[in-house]
């Protein structure tokens, strides 16, 4: 996985998260668990996505590698379905993010 790709991804995690609007501590610890599963990203990814500096379809643009592209998915999957409820704009986004990654 590429630097790019790798900060695409958390950039991904954490629209995810944010998504609804409603951060349960469960989605929190998810997030968490997400990013440490990524593994070390620049802290402007962070910046960037809380200041609304790019979008999904940016940061899905990023991702070249099939497998990436499936490990992107399921990880933004675990971040909205992990309180046991995924809200209509998580399904939304998680529907825009399965065709943008096809």
């Amino acid at each position: 996985m590429t630097t790019m790709e790798r900060e695409a991804l958390a950039s991904i995690c954490l629209l995810a998260a944010m998504v609804d609007g409603n951060q349960s501590e469960s989605e929190r610890v998810k997030l968490q668990q997400a990013l440490n599963q990524i593994g070390g990203v620049d802290p402007s990814v962070f910046q960037r996505v809380f200041l609304r500096q790019t979008t999904i379809e940016e940061e899905a643009r990023k991702i070249n590698d099939p497998a990436v592209k499936r490990s992107c998915y399921e990880l933004a999957v675990g971040v909205c379905d992990c309180d046991g409820v995924s809200s209509p704009a998580e399904k939304e986004f998680l529907g825009k993010l399965a065709g943008l990654l096809g």
